[in-house]
C-alpha cells in the first residue's frame, strides 16, 4: 500500500490512503484514509 492508493474499507466504502506510518504513543503502523 502507498499514499494515493484507492481501497475498499469495510467491504463497501471507497477511500483513498492519505497517510501511512507511525503515530505518536500508539504501537504499530497506521493508515490514514479520506472517504
Amino acid at each position: 500500500m502507498k499514499i494515493g492508493d484507492h481501497i475498499l474499507a469495510d467491504g463497501k466504502h471507497s477511500a483513498t490512503i492519505c497517510y501511512f506510518g507511525l503515530v505518536d504513543n500508539h504501537p504499530g503502523e497506521w493508515i490514514g484514509i479520506e472517504w
